[in-house]
């Protein structure tokens, strides 16, 4: 069998444990039409809670709306930088991420009332907490027509002179599809295109993962992955450090408590007990440092090569963030793996694939969090990420274990047979044979594999015998 149809049968034999989405509406109706025309001639209100827009409210030269006190000013914001050097407020696809905040005590420095007083808001702005208007997609009142709301009247609610638009999941193929071709259409190119329609239909679902458009031409796929790559290439947050991210970690692990008050001591009355009914200080400001013994066990770490990346990550094991970026990266790789002509080139996907090692966040969503046959068989046929796509393909075959039977192990057969051709795949990557290949993962022993899911060993002897 040639390399091409070991990989296709390989991909297939894999699809066996890929969960289909059965319940996955695709349906396009005229309802989602005229919804995919508001939604082009709507915009984003009050407005794009974008860097820009930050900082203009915590320079207090900007205002937000409230639902009972119009246009206001935050009170007494501290300026952006502070919050952003403490990792408690980011940019990722050019929107605002805020950490979840934790109430101001009366007894706090001043300073930190403020910073946490801040974050509040913001995250409040973010989520139309208390009274402030969350971003949304409002389209005015006279581009609604009588019988356009009577069929839509469920989608849209007031919003200040217009309609507020909104989407159920029922909603995603159709107007997701039919609002990127009207974009498509009537925008200069496909990155100004793209970048509204991420926009308008995150905003209107209320949710990052919006990617299940039925592309109905090979040019408006490939317009819409063209766009979608240079709108990630474009995101600073992939460009964050390495330390940067170690700090990340460290915060979500600890929460923010953790930057709030001083780390314990290691002193006489700590360990007696003796100070225990009193309540701890606090910092006089957020302070990111408490956290520099997490911080520093990930910076030791190597993050040099592609499969350094990969480990790198894996020893990040509560961490997960699954915001805004995660979701255009694996739209771009979903839609490639989905694109029988361009099977085997994946041009967008394989660009991803080098810029990893210098963008740690896109090496985390890479490496970490995209589940697919088609791309665990991608990274397993080249070389720099074959030993990636292999741990994959092995931790995927023992996680969705089926017992079929009492009277033999059909389910070890088959992982045998479907982690051999995996092998076959991996020794052609390397230039090697099977034989030596085996004989190289018998000392291994694929020490990489997550051990948290207790997967029984693969019998690498018995595969050498077959």
């Amino acid at each position: 069998m040639d390399t091409a149809r070991l990989i296709q049968d390989l991909e297939k034999k894999l699809d066996f444990y890929e969960r289909q989405n059965q319940g996955e509406p695709d349906v396009i109706t005229p309802l989602h039409g005229y919804i995919a025309e508001l939604l082009a001639a709507g915009a984003v209100y009050p407005r794009v809670l974008n860097r820009t827009t930050v900082l203009g409210l915590l320079q207090e030269q900007a205002t937000w709306l409230h639902d009972e006190e119009g246009w206001q000013a935050l009170k007494d914001p501290v300026p952006l930088a502070e919050l952003e050097q403490q990792r408690v407020v980011t940019f990722k696809s050019g929107l605002l991420e805020v950490v979840r905040p934790i109430p101001v005590a009366d007894d706090m420095p001043q300073k930190l009332k403020q910073q946490l007083a801040t974050v509040a808001s913001l995250y409040d702005i973010k989520h139309g907490g208390d009274g402030w208007v969350a971003p949304h997609v409002r389209v005015d009142e006279c581009c609604v027509t009588e019988m356009g709301y009577l069929q839509a009247c469920h989608k849209l609610s007031a919003s200040y002179g217009g309609y507020k638009i909104s989407l159920e999941d029922e909603d995603l193929v159709g107007v997701g599809t039919l609002l990127w071709e009207q974009l498509r259409a009537s925008r200069t190119d496909q990155e100004v295109a793209f970048k509204e329609w991420w926009l308008k239909m995150v905003l209107a679902y209320r949710r990052p993962y919006v990617f299940y458009l039925k592309f109905r031409s090979a040019q408006s796929r490939e317009d819409f992955l063209a766009g979608a790559f240079q709108y990630v290439m474009a995101d600073d947050f992939l460009h964050d450090s390495w330390e940067q991210c170690a700090a990340d970690i460290a915060l979500s692990e600890n929460r923010m408590n953790a930057i709030v008050r001083p780390a314990r001591r290691d002193s006489d009355e700590v360990r007696t007990g003796s100070v225990g009914s009193e309540q701890e200080a606090y910092c006089p400001a957020l302070d990111l440092s408490q956290l520099d013994d997490v911080i520093e066990r990930y910076r030791r770490l190597p993050n040099e090569r592609v499969f350094d990346c990969f480990q790198w990550w894996k020893d990040a094991r509560n961490y997960y963030d699954y915001e805004t970026t995660h979701h255009l990266v694996e739209g771009i790789v979903k839609y490639e793996c989905e694109d029988d002509a361009r099977r085997d080139s994946f041009p967008y996907t394989h660009l991803l694939l080098q810029r990893s090692t210098q963008a740690p966040h896109l090496a985390e969503i890479l490496f970490r969090k995209i589940h697919s046959s088609r791309y665990a068989c991608l990274l397993l046929r080249h070389r720099a990420t074959s030993h990636i796509g292999l741990i994959q393909i092995h931790e995927w075959l023992h996680r969705a274990a089926q017992r079929l039977s009492h009277s033999y192990d059909y389910d070890r057969a088959w992982q045998q047979l479907v982690f051999a051709q995996a092998l076959e795949v991996y020794a052609i990557a390397h230039d090697e044979t099977i034989v030596h290949i085996y004989h190289y993962l018998l000392d291994l022993r694929l020490d990489s594999v997550d051990d948290s899911h207790e997967a029984p060993a693969v019998n690498l002897t018995a595969l050498r015998r077959a």
